[in-house]
């Protein structure tokens, strides 16, 4: 059971959590947070936390606030991109570990939307230097035209070089004679990186795959159904039953880093969509597609169900097995931000809890306000007070008005469940 609970509209009550015998937190104490930042004495001081700011805040005013992990307010500031915030402190003054809040406002004429996310049980001394990673664009030199023949049904075609997935989705015949269909897709982009494989589903079921090599502009290239190979290995991953599921498999040659590029995408299952109702793929046993060719992948797992989402992805070599988690059992016993209580029947590294809501009038007061807090599995997290300055400059944002989303289980590095 995790447990949040507010003094007023902008201060929280912070509290500390112990784990009782049946495996749900339960408050033991709390501490009033302080409402302006801790004014060292005299002493030894220390870095307590650094802060480098990469996304952009052209179009919003963005803070970040810190709080010890027993609820007292250590310092706040406000930033822009490129900054270097440097947090220092009396060393008596700081907790082992501290909270750190992002908080976020867009205002757009008399509207604004304000987004907060609070990461509990931070490590003192804590550099978070995250600066994102530049993929710099294959140049395309040209386009090539593409024919297939002979195949016996309508297919979902994947074309990809190593660096980009060219074209995805389900493909209307340009012929069709006596159930033998024949596709012509034209003007492919061609990228410096010359080589492409091209991959469909067999009867919705195997992938099978086919490499074009040294692709060249204005040609015009033909490939047969008889051409294309099974791939040499298959992943079987039994589905839930009435589960739904996306999936994309790219692999990567020796010279490639698995983090810092694309891949060669070598297996995708797609959906159709008309607004927001999806309608995926149905298969049982879901069958991904692996080939000797690459020693390293990047498998990206969706499962859809009514109660839950099912996430996995690993970059590295192949998995051994995906097994889809059935026996899941998560009870919501108070949704309401100053008192939210759980309990979730599996192992898990974190939990990130998400409140959301809109209020006011279009042009008039309207606010769009959302709340994420990360916690570590089995501590407490602690809300220390918002600074005055900060409630002062929005007086409109509500914690009242916040209801409870989601919680999102990130079981391990590469399993995630999504409690709807």
């Amino acid at each position: 059971m995790i447990y949040i609970k507010r003094i007023a509209l902008f201060s929280l009550l912070l509290f500390f959590y112990s784990c009782s015998e049946d495996g749900i937190f339960i408050p033991e104490n709390y501490n009033n947070g302080s409402e302006t930042p801790i004014d060292p004495e005299e002493g030894e001081t220390e870095i307590y936390f650094t802060f480098k700011s990469y996304e952009s805040t052209f179009y919003t005013e963005d803070w970040i606030i810190i709080h010890t992990d027993d609820g007292v307010l250590l310092d706040y500031k406000r930033y822009e991109k490129g900054d270097e915030l440097v947090f220092e402190t009396e060393s008596s003054l700081l907790t082992d570990q501290i909270s750190i809040s992002l908080f976020k406002v867009e205002k757009y004429g008399n509207n604004q939307t304000i987004n907060v996310y609070t990461t509990a049980d931070v490590e003192k001394g804590a550099v978070w230097d995250n600066e994102p990673v530049e993929i710099i664009p294959d140049p395309i030199v040209g386009n090539f035209d593409l024919t297939l023949e002979n195949f016996p049904e309508i297919i979902e075609l994947n074309i990809s070089n190593e660096n980009n997935l060219i074209t995805s989705g389900w493909y209307s015949p340009s012929s069709v004679n006596l159930n033998i269909y024949e596709y012509q897709i034209d003007e492919i982009p061609l990228y410096a990186a010359n080589e492409y494989v091209l991959t469909f589903s067999e009867d919705q079921q195997d992938f099978k795959y086919y490499f074009l090599e040294d692709v060249q502009d204005q040609d015009d290239l033909y490939v047969g159904y008889d051409q294309f190979h099974f791939f040499d290995s298959y992943l079987d991953v039994l589905l839930p039953e009435g589960s739904y599921y996306r999936f994309s498999v790219s692999g990567f040659e020796d010279y490639q880093d698995v983090n810092e590029s694309e891949g060669f995408t070598v297996g995708k299952a797609l959906y159709s969509s008309d607004g927001y109702n999806y309608e995926f793929l149905d298969r049982d046993p879901l069958r991904i597609g692996y080939l000797d060719r690459f020693e390293n992948y990047a498998t990206e797992l969706v499962v859809f169900t009514n109660e839950y989402n099912y996430f996995f992805n690993k970059r590295g070599t192949k998995p051994d097995e995906i097994i889809v988690p059935t026996d899941i059992n998560f009870s919501v016993i108070d949704n309401s931000l100053d008192n939210y209580q759980f309990t979730f029947n599996k192992e898990y590294s974190k939990y990130i809890a998400m409140w959301f809501d809109f209020y006011g009038e279009v042009d008039v007061d309207f606010v769009r306000f959302q709340w994420y807090i990360e916690a570590s599995s089995g501590s407490g997290y602690l809300l220390g007070d918002i600074p005055f300055e900060i409630t002062f400059l929005y007086p409109n944002m509500d914690l009242d008005q916040l209801l409870y989303e989601e919680t999102n289980f990130i079981l391990n590095e590469e399993e995630q469940i999504l409690m709807n």
